[in-house]
């Protein structure tokens, strides 16, 4: 995101930001292409299709060279504990980072809550249904739901570009639960899912592409990939206990997952709580 942020003319980076996060639409696609066509076969030839990706950043990193902001600025290669130190140790930074993730663990809560139980809600939704058959549901109940990752990431950097920053995070960390909950209430059919999936995906993971955004505009140029990597990286840390949490949730609740995904998007009203105290950055550009 740091990188992408530092090359891109201000006018060009909502667009950008956009396309960076259609990985998360493009790739769980591809993963639900791969299972339709190993179906009935082990789990261990879907992690082989796996290793492709990560060959490709092989290629990638080979071929990426460091922004022209970032040389121009004379910024040196410091130890990464030194850069944190720096981080932390000025306020205006320092806030921005803990704010950033806040954010950025809700987000990643919201995201994961709907796709990682995704599996799970479509066997809810299927009981009498054979293994195969489920197998296959998964597959289209993937394809709905990032539909509506892909129409997210594009519109939410535009609605950022419209209303500002903070205003379109909080829009969507209302409707997300909202509509997390609409669609699990009640008894839970295949059909149903089908069309409330997407509508999931468009805010839940839809507002994703406003971290690639908005995170590198709280930093200056010598700080700024520490502090996006730092945000993204411990909400990930922070994220790794909630599936348990939420699986407990689901074991109370005799084994059904719509009932903790649904209470797992709660989340959210921790988003709304750090808001206040994130800065608004919209018509700003990178600071230096």
């Amino acid at each position: 995101a740091a990188l992408v942020a530092e090359v891109m003319p201000d006018r060009a980076r909502p667009f950008a930001a956009a396309l960076l996060q259609t990985a998360a639409a493009i790739g769980p696609v591809l993963a639900g292409t791969a299972n339709l066509a190993l179906a009935g076969q082990s789990w261990k030839w879907l992690f082989l299709v796996g290793v492709a990706p990560a060959l490709l950043t092989v290629v990638i990193r080979s071929k990426v060279r460091e922004p022209e902001r970032w040389q121009s600025k004379g910024v040196e290669v410091r130890k990464a504990t030194e850069t944190v130190r720096e981080l932390f140790r000025q306020t205006p930074w320092r806030r921005h980072a803990i704010v950033a993730m806040i954010l950025g663990v809700v987000g990643i809560a919201g995201a994961g809550n709907v796709a990682f139980w995704l599996p799970n809600l479509v066997k809810e939704s299927l009981p009498n249904a054979e293994k195969a058959v489920v197998d296959a549901s998964v597959s289209y109940a993937t394809y709905t739901l990032h539909l509506g990752t892909l129409l997210g990431v594009f519109a939410f950097p535009l609605l950022c570009q419209r209303i500002g920053r903070k205003a379109s995070f909080a829009l969507f960390f209302v409707l997300s639960p909202l509509a997390t909950v609409l669609a699990l209430q009640g008894s839970l059919d295949y059909t149903k899912l089908l069309w409330m999936a997407p509508i999931m995906a468009f805010f839940a993971i839809g507002l994703s592409a406003g971290y690639g955004l908005y995170f590198p505009e709280l930093f200056p140029t010598r700080l700024r990939a520490t502090g996006c990597g730092l945000a993204y990286n411990t909400a990930r840390i922070f994220y790794a206990p909630i599936p348990w949490l939420t699986g407990l949730v689901i074991g109370a609740s005799k084994g059904s997952p719509s009932h903790g995904v649904a209470l797992a998007a709660m989340v959210y009203i921790v988003g709304l709580l750090a808001l206040p105290f994130a800065p608004e950055t919209k018509g700003k550009p990178l600071p230096d």
